[in-house]
């Protein structure tokens, strides 16, 4: 059986000429020249760029619509992992930059009670082992201040024996004196 084929209309308007030309009659007195001709070919045209761009937007939808199905299961399990490390991150972040800070107030807490005041005990929030170091360096240079008011109170009382004489004291101070030193500063 033989069925009939359809011209497809985008055809049918090519195959008109572009300069085709009808005169339509109006009335006795009134006609117009209509140019078909050139009208089918612009529909053709416009067909075209509209079919174009219903292909366009099929496939960016056909797009989107990839983008914004359902995720397995596996990328929920994925993203969430992803999303508890992002926040595990950003604790440990937020703890570091704590640490930090710490390093900083301990540094210039050099008494002995800014000392007690500022420092966190090991395991808490804002103690790490950088802290703990600066916190040790400071312990330094609090014996090493103490250890020096100490050296200048046995050199002043030195200064201030009895026995002076010629830039130094020939007494039996000195004994006490050289142990006193020898106290501070270890040998």
């Amino acid at each position: 059986m033989n069925e009939a084929q359809q011209t497809p209309l985008i055809d049918l308007l090519r195959n008109v000429p572009v300069d085709a030309r009808a005169e339509y009659e109006h009335g006795p007195t009134h006609h117009s020249n209509i140019p078909y001709g050139r009208l089918c070919s612009e529909a053709a045209d416009e067909i075209t760029r509209l079919r174009a761009e219903v292909e366009r937007l099929t496939a960016e939808n056909d797009m989107l619509a990839k983008a914004a199905a359902p995720a397995t299961v596996a990328d929920v399990v994925a993203l969430e992992r992803d999303m508890a490390e992002l926040e595990r991150l950003r604790a440990e972040v937020e703890q570091l930059r704590v640490q930090l800070a710490g390093c900083s107030v301990v540094a210039l807490a050099n008494t002995q009670e800014g000392a007690a005041r500022a420092r966190p005990a090991k395991g808490e929030y804002g103690w790490s082992p950088a802290l703990q170091d600066v916190a040790d360096a400071v312990d330094r240079e609090m014996r090493l201040r103490a250890d020096v008011k100490r050296l200048r109170a046995i050199i002043q009382d030195w200064l201030d024996a009895e026995d002076v004489g010629n830039g130094y004291n020939c007494g039996v101070a000195d004994d006490d004196l050289l142990e006193r030193t020898r106290a501070v500063i270890g040998i």
